[in-house]
């Protein structure tokens, strides 16, 4: 390990590892091209050369090459096949001739899809980045030449970089501004699981030290080697936003959620099962209205305001029957359905009790964080998942009972 390199832990990392992966998200990150890696490699010996995944429409290193440096891995996130295909030449090319694979993304290892396709991001370790001597170094000569003090921004090599490219003499409004930017990066990089977890954390629950318990598995380590949090082991606490970005951690997050357009892992499968259990609840409130009151249930079932807003909500005329309809229970929200439930007693007849419905109620939020575009939370596919079971249960038990 040496005092004047930004990446020492890799040098150290590629002398016992065929296959290693870097989160190179904005807190480490200190060239977008990765030119600081390949001259720290060169100048311990390695012959390095790097792979555009963006440019390069094949992996084939040049003779005497001993370390390939794979850039933009994150665009193989979509592309399973292509990660499955990429996968083949580099380990033919390890191999062959004993080299190594520096694989670095801007987005976490969680992100990419679990599969043969992506087993080439499961088979690498991870490269985790401490504070960094050199990025001490720079600090302290930017604190002599603008006699200013910058405490704790040697702990990201991204802002400290970024510091030493503003041109004039450096103010706090500068260092702030700066400092907002990484944690932008940085979280936006994570992607939107992180940001609706941590917004869920800071802001809806205004706090920055969260038990251990109730940080998912795979976030807690990916949360600290992108610099957003440590780890406190006496307390059990993760701790949030405290590492060399200061105050503008938040700031960043906010400025990230609002860049976010991309949809969370899990998104799919939410809407999916958000659809089923809802689909599945009109169907059974309509079936078992119709068993008890015959086809024209819904002029006993719905009250006047149910009914004039269906005809809203539908665009229908004041003269329309909605008996017409398939099921008018379809243009009713979740929140009126569950209300409906709770009154009629033939509701309660096929499992629809007291405690389904709250179950329901719960889930309610979830909805409208999806029908919203709002994030999700991590635990809103479960908790929908559990609650469809649960009304399948209460469902299938009424016919076993008929």
């Amino acid at each position: 390990m040496t005092d004047h390199l930004w990446y020492p832990e890799i040098i150290q990392k590629l002398r016992s590892t065929s296959h290693s992966f870097l989160h190179y998200c904005a807190f480490h990150r200190v060239d977008s091209t990765a030119a600081a890696i390949l001259d720290e490699l060169t100048e311990f010996g390695y012959y390095p050369q790097s792979f555009h995944l963006s440019r390069a429409s094949t992996f084939s290193p040049q003779p005497g090459v001993n370390v390939a440096i794979i850039l933009e891995m994150e665009l193989l996130i979509e592309s399973p096949r292509k990660l499955e295909q990429l996968r083949v030449p580099v380990n033919e090319w390890i191999d062959k001739t004993g080299g190594r694979a520096l694989i670095l993304s801007r987005q976490p290892r969680s992100a990419f899809p679990i599969g043969d396709g992506s087993s080439l991001v499961i088979d690498s370790t991870d490269i985790h980045l401490k504070s960094s001597r050199f990025a001490e170094w720079a600090i302290a000569d930017l604190e002599s030449r603008n006699n200013c003090k910058i405490p704790d921004a040697q702990q990201s090599r991204g802002f400290t970089q970024k510091l030493h490219e503003h041109e004039g003499r450096l103010t706090k409004r500068d260092v702030y501004k700066v400092a907002a930017t990484v944690a932008c990066q940085t979280l936006y990089e994570l992607g939107p699981n992180y940001i609706a977890w941590l917004e869920e954390w800071v802001i809806e629950y205004h706090t920055t030290e969260v038990p251990i318990h109730d940080v998912p598995e795979w976030m807690q380590g990916e949360l600290i080697s992108a610099g957003v949090g440590r780890l406190d082991l006496d307390h059990r606490h993760l701790i949030l936003f405290d590492r060399a970005l200061g105050k503008s951690w938040l700031d960043g997050l906010q400025a990230a959620s609002k860049l976010c357009t991309a949809p969370p892992m899990g998104w799919r499968e939410l809407s999916a099962a958000l659809f089923e259990l809802e689909r599945t609840i009109r169907r059974s409130l309509a079936f078992a209205f119709e068993a008890k009151l015959g086809t024209k249930w819904h002029g006993q079932v719905l009250r006047r305001e149910l009914i004039e807003y269906i005809r809203k909500s539908a665009n229908f005329s004041a003269d329309f029957n909605i008996g017409r309809l398939s099921n008018p229970l379809d243009y009713l929200t979740l929140g009126q359905l569950i209300d409906l439930a709770a009154e009629r007693s033939e509701a309660s007849h096929i499992g629809f009790d007291a405690d389904l419905l709250q179950e329901l109620r719960r889930v309610t939020r979830i909805r409208n964080r999806v029908v919203h575009m709002r994030l999700p939370k991590p635990d809103d596919l479960k908790a929908t998942r559990t609650c469809l079971r649960q009304v399948k249960i209460a469902l299938q038990q009424h016919e076993r009972e008929r």
